[in-house]
């Protein structure tokens, strides 16, 4: 009788056990997602151009890129602006065939391609290095660029603000409910950028004025944090 209390009593101490352990592992949560922004103005530009064409001979049609690129690059120069970068972005020299049905195709000539970035951190003259590239003689206009030169900063106070936002909603809700966060089970984030005004291209006179638009950079963040009573 006596052997049998002291194990009833051990089961009974085991099963306590256990039950609070099953009751730790299925702590109630809430999940939370929440997301923050930042407006920055840009504080860089870069603008696409390029130069396209064709002659009989592959010498003559890169002859005519080169001259031409060569002119546009230095009448950039000529503009003396701080911080210019150009890079080339694509050189392409390729035959040209005709296209007529149930004929072979027959050598035409070739065209050559040359394009470069160019990239300033004085927005308020790219108005300028598009009317250069133009008067310099490029037909090919890709567009303009605004971008931040140091975008972490920006990213970690979208980033912070998400995070209290998600927090805010969190204690909202488990106040509903008559309940308290406890600790953080898991956190995950993604961030994303828009605007920056990318302008498309279009026939432009002398004179020419850019205006940028402000860049908005989003936080995302999801969290998951224990319920208390």
């Amino acid at each position: 009788m006596k052997m049998t209390r002291i194990f009833v009593a051990v089961c009974t101490v085991l099963c306590a056990i256990c039950a609070g352990a099953q009751a730790e592992e299925h702590r109630p949560t809430i999940e939370v997602s929440a997301t923050g922004y930042v407006e920055v103005i840009p504080d860089r530009v870069s603008v696409s151009v390029g130069v396209r064409s064709k002659a009989d001979t592959t010498i003559a049609a890169q002859t005519q890129v080169n001259e031409a690129m060569n002119a546009t690059l230095e009448s950039v120069r000529e503009l003396d602006i701080d911080g210019l970068n150009i890079e080339t972005t694509g050189l392409r020299l390729s035959p040209i065939y005709s296209r007529i049905k149930d004929r072979e195709p027959e050598l035409l000539g070739y065209a050559a391609s040359r394009n470069v970035r160019i990239e300033i951190g004085d927005l308020s003259r790219v108005g300028e290095v598009i009317d250069a590239a133009i008067l310099g003689g490029i037909n090919d206009f890709d567009g303009v660029m605004f971008s931040i030169a140091d975008p972490e900063s920006h990213e970690l106070e979208a980033l912070r603000s998400a995070t209290l936002n998600a927090k805010a909603r969190a204690e909202t809700i488990a106040g509903a409910m008559n309940m308290r966060l406890g600790g953080v089970v898991t956190a995950r984030d993604s961030n994303d950028w828009s605007g920056g005004g990318r302008s498309p291209f279009a026939d432009m006179e002398a004179d020419t004025h850019i205006e940028p638009s402000p860049i908005d950079i989003e936080a995302e963040v999801t969290i998951i944090w224990e319920l208390l009573d």
